[in-house]
Parts: C-alpha cells; sequence; structure tokens
C-alpha cells in the first residue's frame, strides 16, 4: 500500500498532494462469519465477543508496528503533526468505555511499549483501520463480507453485468455453525460493532438485518426506532444501516 501511494498516477495534483502527505490507508477484517463458525462461536454469546475483541486488538495493534516500522525505514507521515499521533495517541485511548460491560476489557498487547514507539519515531501512515462490507474482494476471494454475517448459504452478487454464485466457505461442513444475519439480535450486532470501534481510528460500517413475515410492512415503531438509536450512540456507533427481508 505505501509503495503504491508513491507509485500511482493520481488525476489531480492536489489529490497527489494530500494522499502521499497524509498516507490514510484502509486495512480491514474480513471472513468474520466464517471464522466464527469454524470455532463454533456466535455473535450474540459471550465467548463469541470475546474472540472478537481479541481479534480487532491483534490486528489495529499489527497495523500500528507495521506503520511505526515503515516510519524507521522510511519517514512518518508528512501530516502526521494534522494527527493525534503526534501527541502519543492510539485508538484505546478515545474508545467508548460502554464496550468494556459488553466484553471484558484487558488488552493483551503491550500498547503503552507502541505508544513509545510512536513518539519517537511517528508513524507511516496517518489512518489505519477501515471496516467496509468489501463487496467485490468477498467475490474475489469466496470469503464473507467484512465483519457481517452471513444472509443466506449461496446468494447471487452482481458486479456490473456479471452474475457469481457466492456460498459460504465450507458451508457443508459447518452449516450447523454459521449464525444467519436474521437470527443475530439487534443488539448484539451493535455490541460486536463497537467491540471493533475501540480498536478503529475512524467510524465503521455497521449494518443490521430485520426479517418480516409475508404482507407485514417492513417498518419499526417510534419506540423501537429511539430505543435503537440510543443504543447505537451510547455504545459509541455513529453510523448503521438496516436491511430487510421476507420470512
Amino acid at each position: 500500500i505505501d509503495k503504491i501511494m508513491d507509485i500511482m498516477q493520481y488525476p489531480f495534483p492536489h489529490l497527489k498532494r494530500t494522499a502521499q502527505a497524509r498516507r490514510s490507508v484502509g486495512v480491514g477484517i474480513t471472513n468474520l462469519a466464517w471464522a466464527l463458525a469454524e470455532q463454533g462461536l456466535r455473535y450474540d454469546s459471550p465467548e463469541g465477543k470475546r474472540y472478537i475483541h481479541e481479534l480487532a486488538e491483534i490486528h489495529s495493534y499489527s497495523l500500528h508496528k507495521a506503520s511505526v516500522q515503515l516510519a524507521k525505514e522510511k519517514g512518518k507521515c508528512e501530516w502526521i503533526n494534522k494527527t493525534k499521533y503526534a501527541e502519543g495517541w492510539l485508538p484505546i485511548d478515545t474508545y467508548c468505555k460502554e464496550v468494556d460491560k459488553v466484553v471484558e476489557s484487558s488488552l493483551r498487547c503491550d500498547w503503552e511499549s507502541l505508544r513509545r514507539e510512536i513518539l519517537e519515531h511517528g508513524v507511516r501512515f496517518s489512518v489505519l483501520e477501515a471496516y467496509m462490507p468489501v463487496e467485490s474482494s468477498s467475490v474475489v476471494s469466496n470469503t464473507t463480507n467484512s465483519l457481517y454475517p452471513i444472509r443466506e448459504p449461496v446468494l447471487i452478487k452482481t458486479d456490473g453485468n456479471n452474475k457469481n454464485v457466492f456460498i459460504a466457505p465450507d458451508y457443508e461442513m459447518l452449516k450447523d455453525n454459521y449464525q444467519m444475519a436474521w437470527d443475530v439480535p439487534y443488539k448484539d450486532m451493535i455490541d460486536v460493532y463497537a467491540i471493533v470501534q475501540k480498536f478503529t481510528g475512524q467510524t465503521i460500517s455497521a449494518d443490521t438485518w430485520r426479517s418480516f413475515k409475508e404482507g407485514e410492512q417492513p417498518r419499526l415503531s417510534a419506540k423501537e426506532l429511539a430505543e435503537r438509536w440510543m443504543y447505537r450512540i451510547k455504545m459509541g456507533l455513529k453510523t448503521h444501516l438496516t436491511s430487510w427481508a421476507k420470512s
């Protein structure tokens, strides 16, 4: 990614200037639904949430270590003083503490040693983690989308004029372990996003799903909408999208 920023062709000079001075990258986690199924874990279980917490921590920590290493080798990003990294900031400094009520908050990585390295050497990138649906990557790699549970075992995914059949990885072997998106309770899915947000330096793509019966209007009461909105805010999320399907 670092090399691509330097060698790619930019359509406008100011885009090149901004990209190379700020050096924002977006590296996320994908295929989480398979990883949970493979280990017999669920999105709505304490064990599943603890696993996601550990995975998100290792992911963010490793990205920061690589960013520091590249800063040592090639120099820190030019606009580091426009970020909180210049002050030794880390995502764990400003996360929503309500997450600690969902999953035990102890950290496995040596973040304080990392902070000292950042203060001494800086970072190569001003933004590291990013979570988006990764639809195109999912089709190419046959992995489940981003942090999302699967919607169906088999889906037809379209890409322009192309249609691709997507089968959940190892579904025949793991079909009893996969948890469908429609079956994950709303608050549990928000908890998962909040856990990952704890280790992410920008807001993440947060989708939820709800099924409705044939003939039922896909709508929520004002009370339920308000309760959902307040819970998202309470858990520190800033974005949200709900998908609907007939049951």
